[in-house]
């Protein structure tokens, strides 16, 4: 990932869309560090497990309504995000556990 300037909020709109397990670490490391030193991150995506692995808060858009579900450890626990987004199986709370965008424990 390469930014010409120091930018204030970065909108990164599927980014892990067809890249490798490699380019995804390279690509979520870059994000956690462009928000550890101050810039605003917003990923948006439909891959629920990669934005879980970014994310220090969940807000979930659906038929034009957002709902603020919390941290992913909280989504992995939110019935009806859960029921569309990860399946019948769900998201074991183990299945992701990298730190969020500050770098911290899922954001908390």
């Amino acid at each position: 990932m390469m930014l010409l300037r120091k930018p204030t909020c970065v909108l990164a709109d599927e980014p892990m869309a067809g890249l490798t397990p490699r380019e995804r670490t390279v690509v979520a490391e870059a994000l956690r560090t462009l928000a550890r030193e101050g810039t605003g991150v917003v990923v948006t995506g439909h891959d629920v497990p990669d934005l879980f692995e970014v994310a220090d808060h969940v807000t979930w858009m659906v038929a034009g309504t957002t709902h603020q579900i919390g941290t992913p450890a909280e989504a992995r626990k939110h019935d009806q995000f859960v029921q569309e987004y990860l399946g019948p199986g769900g998201a074991p709370d183990d299945s992701v556990s990298g730190p969020g965008l500050h770098g911290d424990s899922e954001g908390e």
